[in-house]
C-alpha cells in the first residue's frame, strides 16, 4: 500500500512538473513570438532614460480607445513622478550622508517631494499606441519630461528657497543624475 501512495505521489508530482514546463513554454512564445501587444519604444520597467530625457510607461484598457489613452497616459505620467521623486529622492539622502544640514530640513523634504506636483505641465505624451483585441480597448503611453525641463521642474519647486535651491541643484549627484 505504501508502495502504492508513493507511485501515485510521484507520478501527480510528475504530471505537475510537466503541466508547469508546457504553459511556461507556451507563455514565453506567446511573449517573445511577432504577436506582442507591445510596440518596440515600450519598456516594461515602466521607467527609462536616456542623455536627453526621462520617460515613463503605461498600459491601460478602457470601455472606448479615448477611456484606455486617457488611463495610459495617467499611468505613464505616475510612473515618471514616481521616479523622478525617487531620483530627487536619492540625491536629497546622498546630501545628508554628506552632511548638508538643509536636506535634513522638514521644509526642504516637502519643498522636495511636491515637486512632481506640477509634472504635468512640464511632460508631454511622446507615444501613444491602441489596439481592441476581442472587443476591449487598449492603450499604450509614454510620457516624457526632458533632463532640461526637469531642472526646471525642481527649480520651480524650490522657488522662494535659493539657499535650499543651491544644495540641491549644486550637488554632484544632481548633476550627475538631472544635468548628466
Amino acid at each position: 500500500m505504501k508502495s502504492l501512495l508513493s507511485r501515485s505521489f510521484t507520478f501527480a508530482l510528475l504530471a505537475f512538473f510537466i503541466s508547469c514546463t508546457g504553459s511556461t513554454q507556451k507563455l514565453a512564445t506567446e511573449s517573445t513570438g511577432g504577436e506582442s501587444i507591445f510596440p518596440g519604444w515600450y519598456n516594461s520597467t515602466g521607467f527609462s532614460s536616456d542623455s536627453l530625457s526621462f520617460s515613463g510607461f503605461g498600459v491601460a484598457i478602457g470601455v472606448d480607445s479615448t477611456d484606455a489613452i486617457e488611463r495610459a497616459e495617467l499611468e505613464a505620467e505616475n510612473q515618471l513622478g514616481f521616479q523622478l521623486s525617487k531620483l530627487a529622492e536619492d540625491i536629497r539622502v546622498q546630501l545628508e550622508s554628506e552632511n548638508v544640514t538643509a536636506a535634513s530640513n522638514v521644509d526642504f523634504i516637502l519643498l522636495l517631494r511636491n515637486a512632481t506636483s506640477s509634472l504635468k505641465s512640464f511632460s508631454e505624451t511622446t507615444n501613444q499606441y491602441t489596439l481592441s483585441p476581442n472587443n476591449n480597448f487598449r492603450a499604450i503611453a509614454e510620457v516624457s519630461i526632458t533632463r532640461h525641463k526637469a531642472h526646471q521642474l525642481f527649480e520651480n519647486a524650490f522657488n522662494g528657497h535659493p539657499r535650499y535651491w543651491a544644495a540641491f541643484s549644486q550637488s554632484n549627484q544632481y548633476q550627475k543624475t538631472i544635468l548628466k
